[in-house]
């Protein structure tokens, strides 16, 4: 059997269960599922992966919504309000590149 074969073509008999998966696989699989679980297994083998964690995905989200807003005319004060930041906070992250 191939390696590259999809998760439709393994037997079900050999698709472990997540309590049989090692480390975070485990973990993973009780979040997504096993057959999620198998296909990234598959995608990612072998190789570290990192996940950042979900602030920094919100705080870059929110940072592109700051500057949009800025750009057409949202004065500081407003931001303040609607993002619960300090004016200090707004200014930093309008004059920080869009890469945070």
């Amino acid at each position: 059997m191939s390696m590259n074969n999809s998760l439709a073509e393994i037997p079900r008999e050999l698709i472990p269960r997540a309590e049989d998966l090692p480390g975070d696989l485990q973990g993973i699989a009780e979040e997504i599922g096993v057959d999620n679980t198998v296909k990234l297994v598959r995608r990612f083998q072998g190789s570290l992966i990192y996940i950042c964690g979900l602030d920094h995905l919100v705080r870059k989200k929110r940072n592109r919504e700051i500057r949009e807003a800025y750009g057409h005319g949202e004065p500081v004060a407003a931001l303040v309000g609607k993002y619960r930041l300090s004016n200090r906070q707004i200014r930093a992250i309008l004059g920080s590149p869009e890469s945070d």
